[in-house]
């Protein structure tokens, strides 16, 4: 599990995995080196963060070093925002600003083939998922998309069968959200409080359908991780 700052951890997603006896092996991506390969564990998450992935920095490097061995080694791999960023680029995808900057509360659409896929099967009909960035990407070169949203299309893809990047926040509760929008000075200027009170007002109206998806989805997920 990387994680790139102390405020953005892994939720319920860690909360699943150590649910269903997933040891948890977690580095702070600002403060520990980030290893070139994963032969030692049954899988890779990386989670979201302020950073860019075109960022030169030696965290986002090293990161993008780690995503590549895992695409050609074909490891499991679970990248959320920042991280779905990241395996994007690392599969020759190009990242870009985003076509608007979603904050807050956003309708996810699955495209036709997520039917036929592990995580998105059961997402059969539009549900509202968390935002909370100022980037996107190109889809990589075969990349399947699982899902999408009027404004910004590539929200979901898949990878050689185990390797999943999710733009959105699934793994969220109001608490986090809350401690996302007081360490986020650029993001409260631009929602101003008219936005930060629509967030508020719809977080208890979506989040129990977001919190059923990332269950669902991690449960699915872990079905294709290496034997240890």
């Amino acid at each position: 599990m990387i994680q790139q700052v102390e405020h953005e951890p892994p939720a319920l997603i860690g909360s699943a995995l150590t649910a269903a006896g997933i040891t948890l092996h977690t580095l702070l991506a600002e403060s520990n080196p980030i290893p070139d390969h994963a032969h030692d564990y049954c899988g890779v998450v990386v989670m979201g963060g302020p950073a860019s992935a075109n960022d030169s920095t030696p965290a986002i490097q090293q990161q993008l070093t780690l995503l590549k061995w895992c695409i050609a080694q074909q490891k499991a791999t679970l990248g959320i925002c920042l991280g779905a960023q990241l395996l994007a680029k690392a599969a020759n995808g190009t990242i870009t600003p985003s076509p608007i900057r979603e904050l807050g509360w956003y309708p996810l659409l699955p495209t036709a083939i997520a039917a036929q896929d592990p995580l998105f099967q059961h997402l059969t009909q539009p549900v509202h998922l968390f935002q909370w960035h100022g980037e996107s990407f190109t889809l990589p070169p075969d990349a399947n998309l699982l899902a999408s949203s009027p404004e910004v299309p590539n929200q979901a893809f898949r990878i050689a069968g185990s390797l999943y990047g999710l733009q959105f926040h699934a793994e969220v509760d109001a608490a986090l959200i809350d401690s996302w929008i007081s360490h986020g000075a650029s993001e409260r200027i631009h929602l101003g409080q008219q936005g930060i009170d629509a967030i508020k007002q719809q977080t208890p109206i979506h989040l129990p359908d977001g919190n059923a998806l990332c269950q669902s989805m991690v449960q699915s997920w872990i079905k294709l991780l290496d034997p240890r």
